[in-house]
């Protein structure tokens, strides 16, 4: 895996901006906001076993569960700081970060990034508890730049 580490270490920033500009598109209050980061956290732990064949998936998941990289979670992403169109051009960048990696490891990887952004997305509602609308139209058409900026669409 060390083969991978500086695609891994290129990619933390990236998902962490993507948690960032997800969570800043949503309108949770405080209770919308645990259970997002709740939600990123599970599904770090969950991706383990769906792309445990993927190296770069695996290191990701790896840094997030077991602590080297702590600015995955969403305690720790300062969204004041997050500009939509700087992010977009970052992830944009993701599918040469990945050039000469293998065809299927590569879109999985971009399919994760989209998966864990649709996944806090939809982890909480608006309003101060999270139990309005899932996904806003604010979060909709993130999600669509997201996808569009990785190639998935």
């Amino acid at each position: 895996m060390a083969e991978f580490d500086p695609i891994i270490q290129a990619l933390l920033p990236v998902i962490r901006n993507v948690l960032g500009i997800i969570s800043l598109a949503g309108d949770s209050g405080l209770i919308g906001r645990m259970r997002e980061s709740k939600a990123s956290i599970d599904f770090f732990r969950q991706a383990a076993e769906g792309f445990d064949e993927n190296p770069i998936i695996r290191g990701i998941v790896t840094a997030v569960i077991e602590g080297d990289d702590d600015d995955l979670t969403m305690e720790t992403v300062d969204v004041t700081q997050l500009d939509l169109r700087s992010v977009l051009a970052q992830v944009g960048s993701v599918p040469q970060m990945l050039a000469g990696v293998d065809p299927q490891h590569a879109y999985d990887v971009r399919a994760f990034i989209y998966l864990v952004a649709e996944n806090v997305a939809s982890a909480a509602g608006g309003g101060l508890f999270g139990r309005g609308e899932k996904i806003n139209d604010t979060e909709a058409s993130v999600l669509d730049s997201l996808r569009i900026q990785l190639g998935l669409s």
